[in-house]
């Protein structure tokens, strides 16, 4: 198996094929564990200042509930939301429409915070990415991005960084259009029936979305540079110290 030396500045690192599947994927889950347990504590403490005002993710606890709080009579699903038994989330559900309760089980306009997480994991990659080639569970399983224009550089330029999240994102792209001329047509509050044009559209969307993933997968376990590393010219390979 070939391998080669290049310089990091301070130590020479081995670099050793493309990092595949598994490691690829447990260093993930280490860096949402790092970037999202903080979060869910802070969203239940939240959720509990503002009455269930902000409400946030959590694990779903759901049952169809006999207390209707929709315009017209339906069976619903009614689910709290909680991390380590602090509630993060009430709302009731049904097959086209939600509605956030407080705590007391009141209907609500409340703020759903998830797009917090999703900025923060996002920032925090591109960060660590950009200063050192690797976030902390990259260290821990032996991965590093590199620019190859550059592969000795400390981090990857912050363009290319950006570049490669948005093009590792373009499989929720058909799915972002959907939702977006839905709510230029129709608005967001709109119902939505399951034989509604809108709900063929979001399948097919899904579907597209599915196939852009699994393709990544499949060159990722060849250990080939998947389509958006292409895209931006970098590369995430195995170190060996």
């Amino acid at each position: 198996m070939k391998s080669e030396i290049i310089d990091n500045q301070t130590t020479p690192v081995f670099i050793e094929l493309r990092a595949g599947f598994w490691p690829r994927l447990l260093s993930i889950i280490v860096d949402e564990l790092i970037v999202f347990l903080p979060l869910m504590f802070l969203s239940a403490g939240l959720y509990a200042l503002s009455g269930g005002w902000l409400q946030g993710p959590g694990f779903p606890d759901c049952a169809f509930s006999s207390q209707i709080n929709t315009p017209a009579p339906t069976r619903v699903l009614e689910c709290r939301y909680s991390f380590l038994g602090l509630e993060t989330r009430h709302v009731q559900l049904t097959i086209s429409q939600s509605q956030m309760l407080d705590r007391a089980g009141r209907p609500i306009n409340g703020i759903n915070t998830d797009w917090v997480g999703s900025v923060a994991i996002l920032a925090y990659l591109i960060a660590m990415q950009w200063r050192t080639g690797a976030t902390i569970g990259d260290r821990i399983f032996g991965i590093r991005v590199v620019d190859l224009a550059n592969p000795s550089g400390r981090g990857v330029p912050a363009p290319k960084i950006i570049v490669r999240y948005l093009a590792m994102s373009m499989g929720f792209a058909p799915t972002l259009a959907v939702l977006v001329g839905k709510f230029v047509i129709d608005g967001v509050a709109a119902p939505v029936s399951p034989s509604s044009p809108f709900s063929t559209d979001m399948a097919i969307a899904g579907l597209l979305g599915a196939i852009w993933w699994l393709v990544i997968v499949v060159q990722i376990v060849r250990k080939r540079d998947p389509i958006y590393d292409k895209i931006a010219g970098t590369a995430a390979l195995l170190t060996y110290r």
